[in-house]
């Protein structure tokens, strides 16, 4: 069913960690603020699994009915009115936990630079993603953009993409379509160039670790292509 699937990538394992991370972080935030007598932050209370999970659940649906304002899942106007967020958790529960939402300890930011935030979750899903599958012989490594128009650092323009703002992320993929791995472009740093490789040769080495010495057939655009790319690509079959 589609809920299995749903599961399987977005395991136990990964709310877990969203629910330590969540509860850390809001125990910081509330340790080095001073709060007026009114604050909605008093009435936190630390998350749990479950509750995780029907959060998640309110983000996706709220990516499929897409309302002006978040407060407008809540409304008592007919013109808003449902009834599914109302019976999954309260408004004021739901902001909480968004205020919240966490991945990582704030403490690894140093260690694991400027994508340390999420950096833990798509570690995650990159294990997921490789594991739940068996890779057919031909890949390909292209890049996709991820809409996006807020402010962000990693934002990106690319104007030949039908998406021409965002955030660009490198990815492998089958025939199938289905991703094996996916790498978050952040700029200057994107990849641990210890070999001084081109920056497009050490994304493809980098996506393609997991692949090595198994016969594939890859595919790249002009991007990519380089003599360097090709010698390390061939020694590792």
């Amino acid at each position: 069913t589609p809920v299995d699937y749903y599961s399987e990538f977005l395991n136990n394992d990964i709310v877990r960690m969203m629910v330590v991370e969540t509860n850390r972080n809001a125990s910081n935030v509330l340790r080095e603020i001073r709060l007026n007598r009114s604050s909605r932050l008093k009435k936190w209370y630390p998350t749990n699994e479950n509750e995780m999970k029907k959060f998640i659940g309110l983000l996706i649906w709220m990516g499929l009915a897409h309302y002006p304002r978040i407060t407008d899942y809540w409304s008592k106007n007919i013109l808003y009115k449902n009834a599914v967020a109302g019976q999954v958790m309260s408004r004021n529960r739901f902001q909480l936990m968004l205020r919240f939402w966490h991945f990582n300890d704030n403490n690894f930011a140093e260690r694991d630079g400027r994508l340390y935030k999420i950096l833990p979750l798509v570690t995650k899903l990159n294990e997921i993603f490789f594991n739940k599958k068996t890779a057919s012989q031909s890949l390909v490594v292209d890049e996709t953009m991820i809409p996006f128009r807020g402010r962000l650092l990693m934002r990106q323009y690319i104007p030949n993409k039908t998406h021409k703002y965002g955030v660009k992320v490198f990815k492998l993929c089958d025939k199938s379509g289905y991703t094996f791995h996916s790498k978050i472009y952040m700029g200057k740093g994107t990849v641990n160039n210890a070999n001084n490789d081109l920056a497009s040769t050490s994304v493809v080495m980098e996506v393609m670790n997991n692949h090595f010495h198994k016969g594939h057939i890859l595919f790249v655009d002009n991007y990519y292509t380089s003599v360097q790319l090709a010698k390390n690509l061939l020694v590792r079959e």
